[in-house]
């Protein structure tokens, strides 16, 4: 009887050990896409979608992973644009996303704008749309979001998981096959 529950305790333990290697091995990748501005607008577009243009950005995205492990890396702008768009074009790539300005944090759902970077112009354009309650201040006495809200400095937190990683990995492969090239250097490692 005891070699039978010592066999019984050996083998659940085997599948312990079994199982916490494999949840290590399948952690799913985390993180954000940290997108800086010295001042945007806010405009709206149609029903409940909204353009947001950011200014005097950096020409990179900081991308902080957390998980299964601490990563940094810097992104570049007409590379991610690229990706995105390219990944847009098989499948609509929407990201949720903190917003923070003046000391608020408001929770929106992005999608990167057409042609959403001019270099020229420094501008980098999201179509975006709000989660949640919008600040006082934004409003109006119905409550509609104003025809234009301006802001300074401005942290745009998009959230990375395996779905957005997927689709921007996809972005690049196409974008990297067709004319317009760019660096090789993948959107995640």
């Amino acid at each position: 009887m005891r070699k039978i529950t010592h066999l019984i305790v050996m083998i659940a333990s085997l599948f312990v050990v079994v199982f916490a290697t494999n949840a290590q091995v399948s952690e799913e990748r985390t993180g954000y896409i940290l997108h800086l501005a010295k001042a945007g607008v806010i405009t709206p577009l149609e029903e409940d979608r909204y353009l947001m243009m950011l200014s005097n950005t950096a020409d990179f995205n900081a991308v902080v992973l957390v998980e299964p492990e601490l990563f940094l890396f810097n992104y570049s702008l007409s590379d991610f644009v690229g990706d995105w768009e390219n990944a847009n074009s098989i499948e609509s790539l929407v990201a949720n996303a903190l917003l923070e300005i003046d000391n608020m944090a408001i929770q929106v759902e992005i999608t990167v704008a057409t042609s959403g970077y001019d270099l020229l112009e420094n501008t980098f354009s999201y179509e975006v749309r709000f989660v949640g309650e919008l600040p006082e201040s934004w409003v109006d006495k119905k409550g509609e979001l104003l025809q234009e809200i301006t802001f300074e400095r401005a942290t745009l937190a998009i959230d990375v998981n395996e779905e957005i990683t997927a689709a921007l990995r996809a972005g690049q492969e196409q974008r990297l096959s067709s004319t317009r090239g760019g660096s090789a250097n993948p959107p995640f490692p």
